[in-house]
């Protein structure tokens, strides 16, 4: 188990090897932390954080291997990602006259690297939001749920203890 700002790093550097493929999908759990799931191939990133102020958050992060046929014929959706955004489709969007085609548009272009943002901005997306947890990994995931909540409540404890003194 690492930190989440390391483990952030992790997928910043496997998604510039190989920026397509990607699943995204943040929740809550019942602790109200949250849970983000980065799936692609049959490498399985999960971070738990706790946010902190509107600015900062901290948390853990592990790093699995799944079957990546399981996960790829669970869990389709549009593949997760940077897609450029050109002068002139910012310019259309300044009409407002054809979002949702400026929005297709956009999302049908294959997502890039962050190496190779020459547009003067970008989408990143889509990320998939969940009421619950996304469950892949069966009991193995309940296990290292667990591990990352308690590993979690320990980082808060000692680098935030202010933020659960109040409640106990």
């Amino acid at each position: 188990m690492i930190s989440s700002l390391e483990m952030k790093q992790r997928v910043a550097s496997a998604y510039n090897l190989d920026p397509e493929g990607w699943q995204a999908y943040a929740s809550r759990d019942k602790e109200g932390h949250i849970e983000t799931v980065f799936l692609h191939g049959d490498d399985l990133y999960i971070l738990k954080e706790e946010v902190i102020n509107p600015f900062k958050s901290i948390g853990v992060g592990a790093q699995e291997k799944i079957n990546s046929t399981l996960a790829q014929t669970t869990f389709t959706s549009p593949s997760f990602g940077l897609r450029p955004v050109t002068h002139d489709i910012l310019e259309r969007m300044t009409t407002f006259t054809e979002p949702n085609d400026l929005i297709g548009e956009v999302m049908r272009q294959n997502p890039i690297p962050t190496t190779k943002i020459l547009a003067p901005a970008v989408v990143q997306g889509p990320m998939n939001f969940s009421l619950s947890p996304l469950r892949i990994m069966g009991e193995r995931q309940d296990n290292l749920d667990a591990k990352m909540r308690s590993e979690l409540n320990k980082l808060v404890d000692r680098e935030y203890p202010h933020l659960r003194s109040i409640y106990r």
